[in-house]
């Protein structure tokens, strides 16, 4: 039993080795900026995704095998109780037994009643001077085989007690390093996941800006091969073409985005939007950049009239102003109004135009 317990806790000592050194030099994951490139996105996001894999592989076997470490320094523990209880019991023997012979000795030559001594006195002819003197020696002598065989049998256990301390010890050891082992690669598992995340997001936007940047061209290719038609007032309902590619690209982006949840704060199709982080990320795919804020892109872009709207520019509700969406044309607008809706498109509605501010005009 012993033999094999050291036997395992060598393979687990050269298991841990192991399990450090792939922490230390496997795991650690590449920052560098990943490419807008939708490719090159997807290839670091499974890349991240294999090695999380195999993280969360290792540190499956790595529980095992510190499971069955902690199973096997309960059996040695077991097995030194044992052993120790041998140790105290071969002892008491052997203290017994030199007692008893001391005993034995001090009254032979102490004499007295019932003394070797007086035995042997008490004989009545040689013969049986000499059987009793054999008899006694007799007696000398198995107690000092029974005294000198509880010394041997207590040194032994003594060893034994002594080995299984030591192999106690080194099992401590081994279950402390797998533990170690363990978190260490608990803690490079919650990093790891973290990359995927981050590797997600970034591949989800690429791949966002890459279905915008197509619709965009695709709006601007319709456009230019549209005829061209009069200019017509369209405050409910008409339908005039952008005034540029850009906002073309922008309302494309913007409409790609339907259906994506309400995030207060967010400006990213892989989480979610606000309203005004809606307009500003719709823009900033064809390179318009815009404050993440309804007031201050009111502020900061120049005004346009309502009868003078065209797809792309951005309508501002309430005062202080605190909405803005991007106007679609047809009396349409797409946007991202609360916590309840997704983004969506809708029909500008007469509550909207109650509460309409103004309007302005990217690009």
């Amino acid at each position: 039993m012993r033999g094999t317990t050291r036997k395992r806790a060598t393979r687990l000592t050269i298991a841990v080795l192991l399990a450090i050194t792939t922490i230390a030099v496997g795991v650690a994951p590449s920052f560098a900026n990943p490419s807008d490139d939708v490719e090159a996105s997807q290839a670091q996001l499974e890349a991240a995704r294999t090695k999380l894999a195999e993280l969360q592989q290792k540190f499956t076997a790595l529980v095992e095998d510190f499971n069955f470490a902690r199973v096997q320094l309960a059996e040695t523990q077991k097995e030194l109780g044992v052993t120790q209880g041998v140790v105290d019991k071969a002892a008491e023997a052997a203290h017994e037994a030199q007692h008893a012979l001391a005993t034995r000795t001090v009254a032979a030559y102490q004499g007295g009643t019932g003394s070797a001594l007086d035995l042997l006195l008490g004989s009545d002819d040689f013969t049986e001077f000499a059987d009793r003197l054999e008899f006694l020696n007799q007696v000398a002598a198995n107690d000092a085989d029974l005294a000198a065989e509880a010394q041997v049998t207590g040194e032994e256990a003594q060893r034994a007690a002594e080995e299984l301390r030591s192999l106690k010890l080194k099992q401590q050891q081994e279950t402390e390093a797998l533990a170690k082992a363990k978190d260490e690669i608990s803690k490079n598992i919650g990093e790891q996941e973290g990359l995927v995340n981050k590797y997600k997001l970034q591949y989800e936007d690429a791949l966002a800006a890459q279905r915008a940047a197509e619709a965009a061209a695709a709006a601007a290719a319709a456009a230019a091969a549209a005829p061209s038609s009069g200019s017509t007032s369209n405050n409910g309902g008409y339908s005039n073409p952008p005034t540029s590619s850009g906002a073309a690209g922008a309302v494309a982006a913007a409409r790609s985005m339907i259906g994506k949840p309400y995030v207060w704060g967010a400006a990213s199709p892989s989480v979610g939007f606000d309203c005004s982080g809606l307009t500003s990320w719709a823009w900033g795919q064809v390179g318009v950049y815009l404050p993440h804020s309804s007031a201050a892109q009111y502020s900061a872009l120049p005004k346009v009239s309502r009868d003078a709207l065209q797809p792309g520019d951005l309508l501002f509700f309430y005062s202080p102003i605190s909405h803005v969406g991007m106007y679609t044309g047809g009396g349409s607008m797409v946007h991202a109004s609360n916590p309840s809706n997704p983004v969506q498109e809708i029909s500008i509605s007469s509550y909207y135009w109650d509460v309409y501010v103004g309007a302005a005009r990217p690009g």
